[in-house]
């Protein structure tokens, strides 16, 4: 199957209900050729337990690197960062400038600034500014998620979890003219359907997920 191709769905919920903390055991890689290797996730209330439960699913050979823009204070995203390093087969770290975006690594924008990608010839480095200081939320999903179009243009997967607002939107719709490909949290899994409709209204979504099935369907989006 080409994931270039797929159409807008709805995979089917496993279970109902807001997302709960979970360790899962890790999905499985699918055979074929690995097309996107950036990952950028914008969350905001509810996403704890739901970016949990996603990166518990994946195996310690992710081959993509994660950025994540988690609403949150600035004494909390350390914190929320170490214990998913936790309990997570990937690695996990509050990201800081001059990080290295590596597959197998998520990396947490820290609270009250934004996470950034500068492509270089052979890397990715990640760099934290206080820039756009106009921005709703920092971190914001929108200037994440449209500086990792930027970087690496098709290679890129946003993933758009619970949360209320719409942050994410603008950044996505930079993601799908560079050519990536978008995936929302669904309505029945979200604890606040805000910023996943945001994107699904605006016809951004290539596929509305529910929360069990994010990891998955993740992995499965890299390749075709």
């Amino acid at each position: 199957k080409t994931v270039a191709k797929r159409k807008l769905r709805h995979i089917s919920p496993r279970t109902g209900g807001a997302a709960r903390a979970a360790v899962h055991a890790p999905v499985v890689k699918p055979s074929g050729t690995l097309v996107r290797d950036v990952v950028a996730i914008g969350v905001s209330t509810g996403g704890p337990p739901a970016v949990q439960k996603i990166l518990s699913a994946l195996p310690a050979d992710f081959p993509a690197g994660i950025v994540i823009a988690q609403h949150m204070p600035p004494a909390f995203t350390g914190p929320f960062a170490k214990r998913l390093d936790g309990v997570c087969k990937i690695n996990v770290k509050e990201a800081e400038t001059g990080d290295k975006l590596t597959p197998g690594w998520a990396f947490v924008a820290p609270g009250g600034r934004h996470l950034v990608l500068d492509q270089k010839v052979s890397r990715i480095d990640l760099v934290i500014t206080p820039d756009p200081k106009e921005a709703l939320y920092k971190p914001s999903a929108n200037v994440l998620v449209a500086s990792t179009a930027n970087a690496v243009g098709r290679r890129a997967l946003g993933v758009i979890l619970t949360g209320m607002g719409s942050d994410g939107m603008e950044g996505v719709r930079v993601l799908k003219e560079k050519g990536g490909r978008a995936l929302a949290q669904s309505d029945a899994t979200c604890v606040v359907y805000g910023m996943p409709k945001a994107i699904v209204d605006a016809g951004l979504a290539d596929e509305i997920v529910d929360i069990d099935d994010m990891a998955g369907a993740i992995l499965g989006n890299l390749y075709k």
